[in-house]
């Protein structure tokens, strides 16, 4: 089921959604091509009104992900259908917006893309790094091409995805060094390839380029001549002389100009460039068409996936000669409803030969049989045992038998070649040949004794050997062998004990177990060679723990720790934890995912077979001194035998040695052979990094990377990358999953705890504390407070300084590079998690801040701001507080009225002096000497109207006052005021604040790149002309008009007595013309070398809330002189 929503052309409103399973729509193919060719056409039955021209369609993919296209064909050409042709909403790039020729000078990836983007529907995703490189805008372009030519210049493949969060449609552009990779999919002839077509075209041969770089500002270019000699030989015109023999071979050669702007190109980057474009060109010569059928769909077979951009191998061994390709999936048409791959193309591929695979598989048994074979050990296993007594004919079945790290191995004979080899009692070889893994022996080929070998082969290199000696005789009774050692070869100082003895003697078939002391009775050999080089033995140490420094153990059990101690000349293992290496070889357990969304229902599989219980086992390993156990360790120190239990459900080893099986793995001193050459130690190396080139440790804390060298003939480990082979042990971090669905409503939570932040300004930390920011040195913050009233004690609060003492002109510093703009954003809401958010505070109890953003345009995502209470709950009404006691009586007083004081006025009395309109502008008291001014003071004042009132009202003490039928109040909980009730305007007439928005604006913002004129260079920290034209620009500034004064602060600096001036043109249009150009400032000096700053101040006129743009252009007034100039900052004010 696929379902295909519409959405509105203008709003990205769904408008309705069509439904495959219902029949509303068939045949959904979307197309897809990794040079974004991509489109989606439809036969629609419903909802005909709304697939209209220009409106949208999101489409989800097999994996989950919308894909957005643009409808440019709708026709309805029957009264129940109606076809609907579509592209991807991408190419709407070309159309969004004109860039104008420039420079994008040390340019990433990712901020050209951002540079691309800007003001776009879409925005930058998945951006890989590779390099830093100039990109130059020749000609008037658009953000769709920028993007490719972007692309090519960062070696980097584009692909366009959408995502959506509730009703919200966002749009990415990820660059890539490439979309998709090798998953494992091989499609073969028999099981999912249908048929394939190789075609080659002639007409697209070039054995030959001739690369040609970008011209340069000089006028030059760069050129290289790369060349195919394959191709040359294959396809090039041969030149012959009379007698038809090849002279020379002509090219087929084209010139190719690469898709960069770069002016700095090097001849490498030319070259390189160049081959890569003559390989494609070869390589597109020949193409292959793939039909395949999808199993994808198909239960158990999820992994058989096809995606664009995928790597795959393609086997077809029914061609002639048989075809093996590798290959890259450049286009996929699918059914959207079927959810089916009907078809794709490959390309960029690579054809291999079936001999040439057949040998890179011999190479790789090669290398795989010399690994296994230092772990390989073989026996020779005699069924009947290894004695034939009084019985010519007797036989006994030996076996072959091979055991990689103990556990036997090739049952049936087949992995391995078995030679024999027959040794008979004077020492001569009697046979030698390839049999089989068995061979059955009789008494009638043994005389007296054979020893028979088994050599292990595989390739014919031999891999280990093994023997086992076989014996006859005829008396019928018990016969001995007796052993004994010696000092020489005739037998002296004869013993049972070999410590110190150089020979061993032995006497064969002898009728009593009781040995003889007689030397003369024994055959002497030596035991012991000449004095070999003092060898080292080293060891490997490994424990387990719960932390690098905590809970060291020999078990594994519960330890998330392992620690490896190579090189080691003891078997002792140490308990110091710094003696170890430790790596995590079990990781914490990650959070939990977001719910996916639910799929669909699956095929009921046929019900299996109940399992057994699976359980965990073990192999437990001992050594001991003899076949029977004796002498149990858990160390192979001067140990013959090692004891094996396999498959046992404890980690827990048992002491019983009854539990294991005994075989030897250290036999009795062989007689002397050849001397061997000298052996060769091999160590093993490990490293750790943070890639495979960079951070190279011996501690894996914090590496992703692990190196290996095997193999080596020194224990000092190179710190050589080069010589390491690096895997990936730490992974990132995965995506976080889709959001799953609503879970159950939880249990009421208890009430809350309304808390408030404080906020005041002071002086210093202990004086002039204000809620006026004015003039304040100090901020003072106190956090989840119970009550909304601040308090008035400074230790309640946190001070921090916000403006200190002006200091000292610094020395000029270097130029800095050019610096990133950024922005807060300032959202409200009714809820900490921002519900309603909206620009307007009306009506909010809640403030969203989002510092430190790179783009004015505010996000609709309440999740990108932080939310903080501004306005809590209304609190109730305080009660009328009691009535006081009553006063003493007063004396009467006397009222005087009039424009003039009256004469001999009794103490105390009062004069309201009047104008010549009798209106009230003063009030006097007498003090007995003279009128004092004063002031009505009145507890109580109740006014039915004051419609009339007009009045100076100075300082004013009031309870609750509400304005504007509630748009301004005061009262005990504070100030209220509601959208609308401010508006301010300055002197000039422009309104700063209106209807509660603020409308001023102090930001004055650089053109990035810098717009210079070409004729303005940089010498070290100085802009320089060589012009006494006043048209050349050093930079341009955009801001809007909601300040009356553009304040700049310059630097000039002159040669001998010339001038040297920095203008100020406001909104010229072309930045070069001067003839429009209104000339708002001028910084001019004269003198020799002197370095001089002064700031100027351009009134800009009334503010229109307008954007306008400044140009700022640098003169001197000789031609011949130079003239310097900067500017150190510039901003609005007033």
């Amino acid at each position: 089921m696929a379902l295909v929503h519409i959405l509105d052309k203008q709003s990205d409103t769904i408008i309705g959604t069509l439904n495959t399973e219902k029949g509303e729509v068939t045949e959904p193919i979307r197309t897809s091509s990794l040079d974004n060719q991509n489109t989606f056409d439809m036969t629609a039955f419903k909802k005909f009104d709304l697939l209209t021209k220009r409106n949208r369609l999101l489409v989800p993919d097999r994996d989950g992900f919308y894909h957005e296209y643009i409808i440019f064909y709708a026709n309805q050409y029957k009264r129940s259908e109606k076809i609907v042709k579509a592209d991807a909403s991408f190419v709407d790039l070309a159309k969004a917006k004109v860039i104008e020729p420039q420079t994008l000078q040390g340019a990433t990836s990712r901020t050209a893309t951002d540079f691309a983007l800007l003001g776009t529907e879409f925005q930058a995703g998945d951006i890989e790094f590779t390099f830093i490189r100039t990109i130059t805008i020749e000609k008037h372009t658009d953000p769709y091409s920028l993007l490719k030519l972007i692309a090519s210049t960062f070696e980097l493949e584009i692909r366009f995805r959408i995502e959506i969060n509730g009703n919200k449609v966002t749009r990415y552009v990820d660059m890539k060094k490439q979309i998709a990779g090798f998953e494992g999919k091989e499609t073969r002839f028999g099981k999912d390839l249908i048929g394939i077509e190789r075609e080659e075209d002639a007409s697209k041969i070039v054995t030959a380029l001739l690369g040609v770089g970008p011209k340069r500002e000089d006028g030059t270019q760069l050129t290289v001549f790369v060349e195919d000699k394959d191709a040359l030989q294959r396809w090039g015109r041969k030149e012959v002389d009379t007698n038809g023999n090849i002279i020379s071979l002509q090219h087929l050669i084209e010139p190719y100009e690469p898709e960069s702007s770069d002016q700095e190109m090097t001849l490498e980057r030319l070259t390189a460039l160049t081959q890569a474009e003559l390989k494609k060109r070869i390589d597109a010569i020949v193409s292959y068409k793939c039909t395949a059928a999808s199993l994808e769909h198909i239960f158990g077979h999820s992994h058989e996936k096809i995606r664009l951009g995928q790597t795959l191998r393609i086997k077809d061994d029914g061609y002639s000669p048989p075809l093996y390709l590798e290959a890259r999936i450049q286009k996929v048409t699918e059914n959207m409803a079927l959810q089916q791959v009907t078809d794709f193309e490959i390309g960029n591929f690579i054809e291999f030969r079936k001999e040439d695979l057949e040998k890179q598989i011999a190479n790789l048994k090669k290398v795989i049989n010399d690994k296994i074979s230092r772990m390989i050990t073989c026996e020779i296993e005699s069924a009947n045992g290894n004695v034939f007594k009084n019985d010519d004919y007797a036989e006994s079945l030996l076996t072959g038998k091979v055991f990689i790290a103990g556990q036997e191995t090739d049952l049936d004979g087949s992995r391995f070649t078995y030679r024999w080899i027959w040794i008979d009692k004077n020492g001569n070889e009697i046979a030698n040949w390839i049999g089989e893994k068995s061979y059955n022996i009789e008494a009638s080929e043994v005389d007296e004794k054979l020893v028979i070998v088994l050599e292990i082969e595989s390739d014919g290199k031999f891999i280990v050997r093994n023997r086992l000696t076989i014996t006859k005789i005829y008396d019928g009774q018990s016969l001995y062998t007796w052993v004994k050692y010696a000092n020489d070869i005739n037998g002296a100082g004869i013993s049972d004990d070999p410590t110190g003895k150089g020979y061993i003697g032995f006497a064969y078939n002898k009728q009593s177990p009781i040995e003889s002391t007689i030397p003369t009775d024994y055959t002497w050999n030596a035991v012991e060679g000449s004095q070999g080089v003092p060898g080292t033995s080293y060891y490997t140490w490994l424990k387990y723990a719960d932390t690098p420094t905590t809970g060291m153990s020999d078990s594994p059990t519960n330890k998330k720790y392992m620690g490896l101690a190579h090189n080691k000349t003891t078997p002792t293992e140490s308990t110091n934890y710094v003696d170890y290496q430790w790596s995590l070889v079990k990781g914490d357990k990650g959070d939990q995912g977001i719910q996916g969304a639910k799929g669909d229902q699956g095929v009921p599989g046929i019900q299996g077979p109940p399992g057994t219980d699976g359980n965990t086992t073990y192999t437990w390993v001992k050594y001991a001194d003899d076949s029977v156990g004796n002498g149990m360790s858990d160390l192979p120190d001067n140990k013959k035998y090692i004891g094996l239990a396999y498959n046992k459900l404890t980690p827990v080893e048992s002491t019983n040695k009854e539990d294991y099986s005994w075989s030897l793995f250290m036999g009795p001193q062989g007689v002397e052979g050849p001397k061997g050459k000298d052996g060769q130690q091999y160590y093993t190396w490990i490293k750790y990094a943070d890639t495979p080139t960079t951070g190279m440790s011996d501690d894996p804390s914090g590496k992703k990377y692990m190196g290996i060298a095997y193999n080596k003939t020194t224990s000092v480990e190179s710190t050589n990358f080069g010589d390491y082979s690096w895997s990936l042990i730490k992974g990132d971090k995965g995506d976080t999953g889709a959001q799953g669905p609503q879970g159950v409503q939880g249990p009421k939570g208890a009430d809350g705890v309304q808390y408030y932040t404080w906020l005041k300004y002071a002086d210093t930390p202990t004086t002039g504390m204000s809620d006026d920011p004015t003039n304040k040195a100090y901020i003072g913050l106190a956090y989840n407070k119970t009550t909304p009233t601040e308090s008035s004690n400074f230790g309640d609060y946190t001070w921090s300084l916000i403006k200190g003492a002006k200091g000292d002109t610094g020395v000029q510093g270097p130029k800095g590079t050019d610096g990133q703009t950024t922005y807060t954003w300032i959202k409200y809401g009714t809820s900490a998690s921002g519900a309603n958010m909206s620009d307007d505070p009306t009506g909010k109890t809640y403030i969203g801040l989002a510092y430190n953003k790179t783009t004015p345009t505010e996000s609709t995502i309440a999740s990108d701001y932080t939310w903080s209470l501004i306005q809590g709950a209304q609190g109730p009404k305080g009660d009328t507080g009691s009535q006081g006691p009553q006063g003493p009586a007063g004396k009467d007083g006397i009222a005087h009225m009039g424009p003039t004081a009256p004469s001999n006025p009794a103490t105390n009395a009062t004069w309201f002096k009047t104008d010549t309109s009798s209106k009230i502008i003063g009030i006097y008291k007498w003090s007995g000497s003279a009128w004092i001014e004063t002031k009505m003071l009145a507890d109580v004042f109740s006014v039915a109207k004051l419609s009339a009132l007009a009045a100076d009202l100075g300082n004013i003490i009031a309870g609750t006052l509400n304005l504007a039928g509630g748009k301004f109040i005061v009262d005990d909980t504070g100030v209220s005021l509601k959208q609308g009730a401010i508006r301010i305007e300055r002197p000039d007439g422009f309104v700063t604040v209106d209807n509660g928005v603020i409308k001023r604006g102090f930001t004055v913002q650089p053109a990035y790149p810098a717009f210079r004129t070409v004729g303005i260079v940089e010498e070290g920290m100085w802009l320089t002309t060589l012009s006494n034209s006043r048209y050349n620009n050093i930079q341009m500034y955009t801001f809007k008009h909601e300040s009356r004064y553009l304040v700049a602060r310059v630097g000039l600096k002159t040669a001998s007595t010339n001038y040297a001036h920095i203008y100020f043109d406001l909104d010229t249009s072309d930045g070069n013309d001067g003839s429009s150009a209104t000339m708002i400032g001028d910084a001019v000096m004269t003198g020799g070398y002197n370095y001089w700053i002064t700031e100027i101040t351009m009134d800009l006129g009334v503010p229109t809330g307008d954007l306008r743009v400044v140009y700022v252009r640098l003169t001197t007034s000789n031609t011949s002189m130079k003239a310097y100039g900067r500017i150190l900052n510039i901003r609005l004010e007033g």
